[in-house]
């Protein structure tokens, strides 16, 4: 049943809840989005890059 497998499921961290939702955050959203267009279409994704390249090398993390 629903209640059973709620139940049943594991429980994440609130610093991996944390740590995913900054990472979610994280990089050009517009690269994040064609990346998702271009799997569905069926075709290689056309990114544009960061808008600070520096960023890429600042990646959250946790606390």
């Amino acid at each position: 049943t629903f209640y059973m497998m709620k139940h049943m499921a594991p429980k994440v961290g609130k610093n991996l809840e944390e740590l995913a939702e900054a990472l979610h955050g994280h990089g050009y959203k517009d690269d994040r989005m064609e990346s998702r267009r271009a799997f569905a279409e069926k075709r290689k994704a056309n990114f544009k890059g960061w808008n600070k390249p520096e960023d890429r090398y600042n990646m959250p993390k946790l606390k």
